[in-house]
């Protein structure tokens, strides 16, 4: 966090753009995506969210088996929708997270 405040607006968006690369790189190990996912959610928690779509860090953390995580993304994607409902593909996969999680409400 400190790190990222220090950055200039290229340094971020060169920062961004790798963090993107290896989020969407089918070589990039589970071992690596699961702490750049924590550390997109700790810059969110701490009002810096990265530029990154909810969407990509969502199917990241479905992809890794971090089914809270993706969750938390989805519900993020949920509230960022412009239809007033959400897609049907949403909220099917909100319904999937929350039984997978056991918590059906």
């Amino acid at each position: 966090l400190a790190c990222w405040a220090e950055l200039d607006g290229t340094a971020r968006a060169s920062l961004v753009a790798s963090l993107e690369a290896a989020f969407v790189s089918p070589s990039t190990p589970p071992e690596i995506l699961l702490p750049l996912l924590a550390l997109s959610e700790f810059m969110e928690r701490n009002d810096h969210p990265l530029p990154i779509p909810a969407r990509t860090l969502a199917d990241v953390a479905t992809q890794c088996g971090a089914t809270s995580k993706a969750l938390h993304f989805r519900e993020a994607e949920f509230h960022s929708c412009r239809a007033p409902l959400g897609s049907a593909r949403l909220v099917e996969a909100l319904v999937y997270l929350h039984n997978n999680l056991k918590q059906p409400e």
